[in-house]
């Protein structure tokens, strides 16, 4: 059945979507906490949880229980979050609010981690009344036509147009800049045509290998930024609520703006925007047509479930046991996978880990050999040389233990 279904895909869906390199093919059909099962009922254990999205696994009790219940009560499907609000919204805005920083206290919605990042760097925009974005170049920040220039992977620009490839009003420097090399940047370009009046960047490099930001440089950058009269922004689309095992990384180290998406939805489709009142506020009062909006933005069966798992998050303290967990993972890989020299390294915070293989490709190559293992993780990094792990935060420690056994397995396989 998998290899049927995949090729009605491959006949008629665009040949971009679905991935064509992971075999075994599989179907996956359902899923139950920190495990899926495929159309042939075999089982996987899921340390991937798309791609950190599931911060309670799939399927979750209490999150099934609030959609089947909104439902059983005609919740509204459709709010037209732009014109009329419903309660669903309501609810979400509040709880969200007391969740956030408290000088980050208003929000805005979106579907995905992309409209977020485009929300987010409208309204820097707006507040600074410059044109130029930093941002860095190792960054992912979706793939929207105007976040792909963003986000600085060169593969995800170069099939399209020159003129999208580089544009103009965006600059990009790496991560391993200075502070003062960041500074420069700024001030160089406000002679230009698209001065700088907003820079974004991950708290940790994601897609391009895990890469966590020293924490003194957060905050070295933010003051920096503050004296040019420039908007720091966030993108905690991946981090937030708990994935590295802060709340979020601006709780700690200040910024104006911050995207978040993935977890807040459990499961659903669902991000929001926070910045401080001053900011957000440059934005005009809605009087019956909005300049920033969208059909879904707001939509109520999605507050309802993306309030239901914040509320789960704090009241099993899911944030704090992800910080934990996530140093037992790392010193478990230190002393079973990187001690032996299995493996080149490994690094990250919380539950958002990568291990370097040392290889190109290396990481596709153990994905691989995990998915015939009955594992389900992805790999990371530039050529493929890393293995994410970003399992849900409520993950069973037996599951990911087994999981971390079998991916020793496939190292030591590869080794010999």
């Amino acid at each position: 059945m998998a290899s049927e279904y995949h090729q009605t895909l491959w006949a008629h869906e665009s040949p971009d979507c679905t991935a064509r390199s992971f075999a075994p093919l599989s179907l996956f059909k359902r899923g139950y906490g920190s495990t899926v099962v495929d159309s042939e009922g075999m089982e996987y254990v899921d340390v991937c949880a798309s791609f950190g999205s599931l911060a309670l696994g799939h399927n979750h009790p209490e999150v099934k229980e609030a959609m089947v219940s909104y439902l059983q009560s005609d919740g509204l499907m459709q709010g037209m979050g732009d014109v009329y609000a419903s309660v669903a919204k309501g609810e979400l805005t509040a709880d969200l609010v007391d969740f956030l920083p408290e000088k980050l206290c208003k929000v805005a919605y979106g579907l995905s981690g992309s409209d977020a990042v485009e929300l987010a760097c409208k309204t820097a925009m707006l507040a600074s009344k410059k044109p130029g974005i930093l941002a860095f170049k190792e960054s992912y920040h979706g793939l929207h036509l105007g976040c792909m220039v963003i986000t600085g992977l060169e593969r995800f620009c170069k099939p399209f147009p020159r003129q999208w490839q580089q544009h103009p009003g965006v600059y990009h420097i790496s991560f391993r800049s200075s502070v003062a090399e960041v500074v420069e940047v700024i001030r160089a370009s406000q002679s230009s045509l698209a001065p700088i009046g907003q820079m974004i960047i991950e708290p940790i490099i994601g897609r391009f290998g895990v890469y966590p930001l020293a924490e003194n440089y957060l905050i070295e950058l933010y003051e920096a930024l503050k004296d040019l009269g420039c908007v720091l922004i966030y993108d905690e689309v991946y981090t937030g609520f708990g994935r590295a095992g802060y709340a979020t990384f601006a709780h700690h180290f200040p910024a104006d703006v911050i995207c978040l998406g993935k977890a807040l939805g459990g499961g659903m489709a669902i991000s929001c925007v926070a910045a401080r009142a001053k900011i957000m506020d440059c934005w005009p009062v809605n009087r019956g047509e909005a300049l920033h909006t969208g059909t879904f933005f707001g939509h109520p069966l999605s507050c309802t479930v993306a309030r239901t798992t914040l509320q789960i998050l704090l009241r099993e303290q899911l944030i704090e046991r992800s910080a934990q967990l996530g140093k037992e993972v790392l010193d478990w890989l230190q002393s079973h996978i990187i001690a032996p020299s299995l493996a080149h390294g490994c690094r990250g915070k919380g539950l958002f880990i990568a291990v370097d293989t040392g290889r190109k490709f290396g990481g596709v190559a153990l994905a691989a050999y995990l998915k015939t293992a009955g594992v389900i993780a992805v790999p990371s990094g530039c050529y493929g040389e890393h293995l994410a792990i970003t399992p849900a935060l409520n993950i069973p420690r037996s599951l990911l233990w087994q999981a971390l056994q079998k991916m020793r397995e496939g190292l030591l396989d590869f080794s010999k």
